[in-house]
């Protein structure tokens, strides 16, 4: 008889099934929005004890130690490594449109302390292997994501998503840009709702863009599965100011296509990025924000949303 949890992230119904093993950190309040009762798009079966060698599969792409994809004539394996040790610690087989696998992990070691113990699927059974769902989330379930959105749907960005007023926005920057500081100072405004200070997903649907969140956070401890259309796209940076200014097309394009999570190992996936991204900075507003540290930019950003159009340039001085 399988255990089994359902996560909706970004309207991707991921089935995961497990038998003869226990999980030891579920439930999860990271996860509570994501859990779904649909019919999945994807079904991953969990096997905690032996790697198989898969051997006679080709490296397509080497994930900087952390993880390597393999493909055989079957489809795909997704080797992913222990950060510290650079163990091989978990190995997924994969059909070839990525919607079914099984997925192998090396069990947790150590005694299971009484506040870990919990009901549900991952409730305390003595004798049976334990596995962590975070180790089966990072890297391999945003692979997996990667590779499913980019066959036609959207797109995973490495940023910070905000619903205000029912209206989606993404800001999204480099490391140390300020993704999560936004997120912070968000997660106070009334009414707001923080996606991820992390990763969000941008889809397309009937000729709009729409911003959904996702299990992953940063320091903002903060994500929601909700979505919205998506209304604005921010390049921030710290400043001394609030200051919003246009953005070229180019320009734009510049600051957001690095900051997807792209499929380089898939031509036929990575074009549809390179479109879908042409497509956005298109049609949704895009520009820079320049921003202080403290809650007014929370004030600045909603009348900036409401009133001033794309090629308004204005600012805010810091008191």
């Amino acid at each position: 008889m399988y255990d089994e949890i359902r996560l909706n992230v970004g309207g991707i119904v991921i089935q995961i099934r497990w038998e003869n093993s226990q999980i030891v950190d579920w439930p999860d309040p990271r996860y509570e929005e994501f859990i779904s009762a649909e019919q999945p798009d994807v079904s991953l079966r969990v096997h905690c004890g032996r790697l198989p060698e898969c051997k006679g599969a080709n490296l397509i792409f080497d994930g900087e130690k952390n993880w390597g994809l393999y493909q055989n004539e079957e489809g795909y394996i997704v080797k992913c490594y222990d950060p510290q040790s650079h163990r091989l610690d978990n190995v997924a087989i994969m059909s070839e449109d990525f919607r079914v696998g099984d997925y192998y992990i090396l069990p947790k070691r150590g005694r299971l302390r009484k506040r870990d113990i919990k009901k549900g699927p991952g409730c305390y059974k003595r004798g049976l292997a334990r596995w962590s769902l975070f180790d089966l989330m990072n890297p391999f379930f945003k692979l997996l994501l990667v590779n499913l959105l980019t066959s036609g749907k959207g797109v995973l960005v490495h940023g910070c998503g905000v619903i205000d007023c029912n209206s989606g926005m993404a800001f999204v920057g480099p490391t140390e840009a300020g993704k999560s500081t936004i997120g912070i100072l968000w997660r106070e405004g009334k009414g707001a709702t923080v996606l991820s200070d992390e990763y969000i997903i941008i889809t397309k649907n009937e000729g709009k863009f729409y911003l959904t969140g996702t299990p992953w956070h940063s320091d903002a401890l903060r994500v929601s599965s909700k979505a919205a259309e998506l209304r604005k796209v921010y390049f921030i940076y710290h400043a001394k100011e609030n200051i919003v200014t246009s953005e070229h097309q180019v320009e734009s394009f510049n600051q957001l296509f690095p900051q997807l999570f792209l499929p380089f190992w898939d031509d036929k996936r990575l074009k549809f990025a390179v479109e879908f991204c042409n497509s956005l900075i298109q049609l949704v507003d895009c520009q820079r924000l320049g921003f202080v540290n403290d809650e007014g930019i929370v004030d600045f950003l909603r009348g900036e949303v409401r009133g001033y159009g794309k090629k308004e340039i204005f600012q805010t001085h810091s008191v």
